[in-house]
């Protein structure tokens, strides 16, 4: 995860290898996974600029640049 971030050339990589990982997460039942995203939330939330959304509706994480025109719809289950 460190690396994928840390090569990442765009913040669309970064929202893009942060979903993956959360899927993963997921996928190995991680039990503090919804923990785990509000901290990530609450660093983005204070970290102006940072051009990267955290969006949480149910058993959904869904991660997305800020810029992108990004709406919230049908999203898969987490």
């Amino acid at each position: 995860m460190y690396t994928a971030v840390r090569q990442a050339k765009s913040i669309q990589a970064i929202a893009t290898a942060l979903q993956c990982f959360f899927i993963v997460l997921k996928a190995i039942a991680y039990p503090d996974l919804f923990v785990l995203a509000e901290v990530i939330k609450e660093a983005i939330e204070l970290s102006p600029g940072v051009g990267l959304k955290l969006v949480k509706q149910k058993n959904s994480i869904v991660f997305f640049p800020s810029d992108s025109g990004f709406r919230l719809g049908k999203t898969h289950d987490l």
